[in-house]
């Protein structure tokens, strides 16, 4: 044995790892390489990659990336997986690597032209009953994949641009993602707010990809967008999204002890004791397990608008992805199913009493025991009986 003993030596860095991130960070001097990491110049941006592999199959390569965006003022990470292919394993890394940087150009684009002021566009709305400005870049890069030279008419953004400010929410980032795919006859259209499927703006964007003269081919285009709320409107939240998210994980025990009237209001003093905010327990209790149904039924179509019904008042309509405690509950439940892997009894309990979508699809069952498939059906009567002085509280 050696004078210091046995000295474990380094473990040698992942040379496909090092080739992307260098990829990045040197393209157009972005920025520079901190550990897994990199930290994007002038925008306090950190970019980390956080899976890469590469498949071989045929002399064929496969590349698939997952990447992690974070800046200290977001209300969480954004998570960008990037799949791509090439005759090489350098192409195919590259190219996955290439189609990443234009997402995080977007958002580049978006930090910087508002640091140094330069001219932003704007979508509004007032959601809440407050004025709500959020500012993006006039230029929006389209991240395309095509074995044709036929380009559509215009871009992702066009097409949803005059519905979209209608599902920007409080925050003060609001990120959003467009897909518009096309493989021969097959059409695979999506489109996300924070993370979230809206299945409206994704209706639209599949028509308008229907609309392709050339069907026989591939062409996929990808539109991310940062809108960033003016200082002039932004309003800080009452609870940020990761206190929000902490208190729904905590939470989720309490929720599947709720099967009535006398547990409700024990499970509802519970979860106050962990919150020490009545409407958030509120909002923790009818929000969770709507998005626990959503997951578990998720078959079933469902719209985005919310109903409130909040005391005598006329009740209000909301799009989900307006409301910090719902993206933060259904981030919660989504990371404890995946993560902890409950079973289908656990989950139900957290469900069958404080969910509309649930008592729906049982509904449904008890009337037709033969069904054998739930594919089809839209769920649009979504709602929640909340306290009067939430229709103030919103954010």
């Amino acid at each position: 044995m050696g004078l210091f003993g046995n000295i474990k030596s380094k473990p040698k860095p992942d040379p496909d790892n090092e080739f992307v991130l260098n990829y990045i960070a040197g393209r157009d001097g972005l920025g520079s390489i901190k550990g897994d990491s990199v930290v994007i110049n002038k925008t306090g941006l950190t970019v980390t990659l956080g899976g890469c592999k590469v498949e071989e199959n045929e002399g064929r390569f496969a590349a698939y990336l997952f990447f992690r965006i974070d800046r200290a003022d977001f209300d969480e990470p954004v998570f960008e997986p990037q799949t791509s292919l090439g005759n090489s394993r350098e192409k195919a890394l590259t190219t996955a690597a290439e189609q990443f940087v234009t997402v995080l150009m977007s958002m580049v684009l978006s930090i910087g032209m508002k640091h140094k002021c330069e001219e932003m566009r704007t979508l509004e709305n007032s959601f809440d009953g407050s004025r709500h400005i959020y500012e993006y870049p006039c230029t929006l890069p389209v991240g395309r994949l095509s074995n044709s030279n036929a380009e559509r008419e215009c871009q992702p953004f066009d097409v949803v641009k005059d519905d979209l400010a209608d599902y920007l929410g409080g925050r003060k980032y609001n990120w959003v993602k467009l897909f518009v795919g096309r493989t021969g006859e097959s059409v695979t259209c999506e489109a996300r707010v924070n993370g979230v499927v809206i299945p409206e703006l994704t209706d639209k964007l599949s028509e308008f990809a229907d609309c392709d003269e050339d069907k026989t081919s591939i062409n996929m285009e990808k539109q991310c967008i940062l809108f960033i709320q003016s200082d002039e409107t932004y309003k800080p939240p009452r609870h940020t999204f990761a206190e929000i998210k902490k208190c729904a994980l905590k939470a989720v025990p309490i929720l599947a002890e709720i099967h009535g009237d006398d547990s409700w209001d024990k499970g509802f003093a519970k979860i106050n004791r962990i919150t020490h905010d009545p409407i958030l327990t509120c909002e923790i209790i009818h929000y969770l397990p709507e998005a626990a149904a959503q997951i578990m039924f998720n078959e079933v179509k469902t719209v985005t608008p919310i109903t409130l019904y909040c005391g005598e008042t006329e009740p209000l309509v909301i799009n989900r992805t307006q409301l910090t405690a719902w993206c933060a509950a259904s981030s919660a439940i989504e990371d404890f199913y995946y993560t902890q892997k409950p079973d289908s009894k656990y989950m139900f309990a957290i469900m069958n009493y404080l969910s509309s979508l649930y008592s729906v699809v049982c509904q449904i069952m008890e009337k037709h025991p033969d069904l054998q498939s739930l594919s089809g059906l839209t769920f649009k009567e979504l709602g929640c009986n909340m306290p009067e002085e939430y229709r103030n509280e919103i954010y």
